[in-house]
């Protein structure tokens, strides 16, 4: 019998091999290896995308143009790469991401260490998971949208991190005489959120120009600076230099060559991270301005010290994987955007206390399909964040308090850990959408002449197969969802 191996390698002679990396020197794909992972993802301070690719692979090879097109509309304002698995020099590199199917996808979005990235994907413990083929098993959380341009555009552009300050003209003053002496960059728009195109370029001049955006509901500054139009850009270059207005494209390195010529980004963009608080003047010129400013020396804020984030993932099998399964913890999932700052609190003291721990704590994008399921069956109000706890026992119960205060958090937890308050069992159409009854009993342990390369084709195509099976649950689940409530998003 001919392995599904030698067809795609045979393919891949008709398909040309002209370039070594599985994306060539002039697509927009960077190409990863083991010598550069650590430099171009590790050390970001961007988000990145990462696919984990083999070139015998066909889902891979379909992948190839929307992965392109991609990086193509997204080059310089976050990541996009790829790494070949089937390199012997790169297969440690993928396997420390427990990769083993292809192509799998994964979201780094940088901490707030150095070299140390959240990654979407990130390894989380549970035990009895009868779908990942152990009893002790470390289960990846990887991409499980749709694999086009569009739709990996708008998580990966999701991750891109915040350094953009919201000015109102009530704050606005404040602003401008803050580090009175740095550069500034002010873009005035009709729209409430900065663009991931603002935002990469707050990252590549952080700490050299601050960014911030002004809305055209702000009446009194947009009059102030004389804005007709939007968007609008000024450049303050600092002190009592003259403002600039862009009159340029606004595109990434039409604007990038416009604010260098003000300052220059820094070579590390790790070097002296710290708060805005914690600044410290750096020339003669800056402590003139610091002493001017105020009478009296004052004493910098002492770090906050970082509080643990939390993890995110999507998908129904991970849902059931991870929070129904036998033995599992009781899941305590917030559906929102940006978790609240009284959540994220008490995550913290969560994670401060001894274990054995009674929960385990997930983020669920507002806009996932898991979400949207979520909130149609288990009757959520989508307009403002969620907190569900889940257990594997059947039952669910909502969070009903203030979602800022983490003391009102706590409480709720400590209900459920005492099996006190009201649990509603959960409606069976939700369950019966997963089917959650053992996979097939694992093949015989193959005969002593088996060679090792006939073995690494039973894993791919058994990859395969799983990657089949989630998309026929994921479109069950579509399907049932759909009868209840019709979404204007695809799912």
């Amino acid at each position: 019998m001919v392995s599904l191996r030698n067809i795609a390698v045979t393919a891949l002679l008709f398909w040309g091999t002209a370039d070594a990396a599985f994306y060539g020197k002039n697509s927009p794909v960077v190409s990863l290896d083991k010598k550069n992972f650590k430099e171009e993802i590790l050390d970001s301070r961007n988000a990145a995308v990462v696919a984990f690719v083999a070139p015998w692979c066909g889902h891979c090879q379909n992948l190839k143009p929307s992965y392109a097109k991609l990086a193509e509309s997204l080059k310089g304002i976050v990541k996009v790469a790829a790494i070949d698995c089937d390199e012997e020099a790169n297969k440690r590199t993928c396997g420390e991401y427990g990769v083993q199917g292809f192509p799998t996808i994964k979201i780094f979005k940088p901490s707030k260490k150095k070299g140390k990235p959240i990654v979407e994907g990130e390894k989380f413990w549970f035990k009895g998971c009868s779908r990942c083929g152990a009893d002790e098993s470390v289960h990846y959380v990887d991409y499980m949208g749709e694999r086009t341009a569009k739709a990996i555009s708008d998580q990966i552009t999701k991750r891109i991190p915040d350094h953009v300050k919201r000015l109102t003209d009530t704050t606005f003053e404040e602003f401008l005489a803050n580090k009175n002496e740095s550069a500034k960059a002010i873009l005035f728009t009709n729209k409430a959120k900065p663009s991931p195109l603002w935002k990469s370029l707050a990252i590549d001049f952080i700490d050299v120009i601050q960014f911030a955006q002004v809305p055209n509901s702000e009446k009194a500054v947009v009059e102030k600076f004389g804005v007709e139009k939007f968007p609008t850009i000024v450049m303050l270059p600092g002190g009592k230099k003259e403002g600039v207005v862009y009159e340029g494209e606004l595109k990434k390195q039409q604007l990038f060559d416009f604010f260098k010529e003000f300052q220059e980004p820094k070579e590390d963009p790790w070097a002296a991270v710290g708060t805005e608080e914690e600044s410290t003047p750096s020339s003669s010129s800056s402590s003139k301005t610091a002493a001017t400013s105020s009478s009296s020396s004052v004493a910098p804020k002492p770090t906050e010290e970082a509080k643990p984030e939390i993890p995110i993932f999507s998908g129904v099998d991970v849902l059931y994987a991870a929070c129904l399964e036998k033995k599992t913890k009781t899941c305590i999932i917030n559906i929102a955007d940006t978790p609240s700052d009284g959540l994220v609190k008490a995550y913290a003291t969560l994670e401060s206390r001894p274990p054995p721990h009674p929960f385990q704590v997930w983020r669920v994008y507002k806009d996932d399909a898991l979400a949207k399921i979520m909130t149609t069956m288990l009757e959520l109000d989508d307009t403002k964040p969620q907190l569900i706890a889940i257990s594997h026992r059947g039952w669910y119960r909502k969070f009903t308090g203030d979602i800022e205060s983490s003391k009102s958090i706590m409480t709720w937890l400590d209900e459920i850990k005492m099996g006190e308050g009201t649990k509603v069992p959960l409606p069976q159409d939700m369950i019966d959408i997963y089917d959650r009854q053992p996979g097939p009993e694992p093949e015989a342990e193959a005969s002593k002449e088996e060679t090792k390369e006939g073995k690494k084709t039973e894993e791919k195509e058994t990859d395969e197969k799983k990657t089949e099976k989630v998309a026929e649950k994921a479109e069950e689940v579509k399907e049932k969802v759909e009868e209840k409530v019709k979404f204007k998003d695809e799912l």
